[in-house]
């Protein structure tokens, strides 16, 4: 049977600052919901241009509970190649779903455990996880805290004590992702490459407006490489100092929610380098194929055992 590489994500359920009587966990938001929402139809969630749907759960309390649930869309096709042979061209067509039946465009199996939640995907981003839990808990008629359930990125404990420990000496952009523009370098006139220069320097300074002192300290003149924003104490600026550099760090780390490719990473005063690649909680497994995805079950079982992992390496809060 063929294999498929899934990466399973660790994330953390929050809530809002809600006043609520009973406040739960998501986990018991989540097996209350089931309780009301038993049939398949009613987890069948309308999306603008998709539907979600609660295919499958399972509820393995107290330690936990169980989420599958499916993407497609309604009257969709998909691509054809026609196998022929003796002629000079193929052939694409496209062909739609049997009858009850709908093309799946993408899946997620869930493993919930009080606020903890992990997750494994295939052709679905996590935000439509998050848009998928708050519709559901709104179908079930769940508190206003429930429905407004955020899926938090928690940082790797042992990458966070080493910025504490180690300080932060500088915050760049990893080269690797820029080598097009490294290429354009080597070939164009200085003032292309101040120009490109400008453009990486800019894009940080965007990136950190958040923060006054950093916006203000104009962080274009201070840019010792096309790729590195450190500590140089000869500039005017000198009060951009460790201070901030954890703050831009604290960025970073803020920022690789969105996507771990940013490119972003810290170095350490040690020079140990921090990617939002190795900040992130999660885990590489192998499981078996079915078809474009894989066994709900096996999924489950892979993030069932990754959650005691975690929970045996204190790598995550009990609670």
């Amino acid at each position: 049977m063929n294999k498929k590489r899934k990466v399973l994500h660790y994330r953390r359920a929050v809530f809002p600052s809600v006043e609520e009587a009973t406040p739960h966990s998501l986990e018991v938001y989540l097996r209350n919901a089931h309780k009301k929402l038993k049939n398949v139809e009613d987890r069948r969630i309308q999306f603008p241009t998709k539907i979600l749907e609660g295919t499958h759960f399972k509820d393995a309390s107290p330690n936990g509970f169980y989420i599958h649930f499916t993407s497609y869309t309604p009257g969709d096709k998909t691509s054809i190649i026609n196998i022929t042979t003796g002629v000079p061209e193929g052939k694409v067509n496209t062909t739609t779903a049997p009858k009850d039946s709908e093309f799946m465009d993408g899946d997620v199996m869930l493993f919930v455990k009080k606020n903890h939640v992990l997750i494994c995907s295939t052709s679905l981003h996590e935000n439509q996880t998050e848009q998928y839990l708050r519709k559901l808990l709104e179908a079930a008629g769940s508190k206003k805290r429930a429905k407004h359930v955020t899926l938090r990125k928690i940082g790797n404990i042992d990458k966070i004590r080493l910025i504490m420990a180690q300080g932060v000496k500088a915050v760049g952009i990893d080269a690797s992702l820029y080598h097009a523009s490294i290429m354009r370098l080597n070939r164009d006139t200085a003032t292309t490459r101040k120009n490109i220069l400008f453009s990486v320097s800019t894009a940080i300074a965007d990136l950190f407006a958040k923060d006054q002192e950093i916006k203000d300290a104009k962080l274009s003149e201070n840019i010792n490489t096309e790729v590195l924003f450190s500590l140089d104490g000869r500039k005017k600026r000198e009060f951009i100092a460790e201070r901030q550099l954890r703050t831009l760090a604290n960025t970073i780390l803020a920022e690789s929610d969105k996507s771990e490719e940013s490119g972003f990473f810290i170095l350490t005063k040690n020079n140990d380098k921090i990617t939002a690649e190795n900040i992130a909680i999660k885990k590489h497994v192998t499981l078996d194929s079915f078809g474009k995805t894989v066994f709900h079950q096996d999924a489950w079982d892979a993030l069932a055992n990754y959650m005691t992992d975690l929970e045996e390496g204190n790598i995550i809060e009990n609670n």
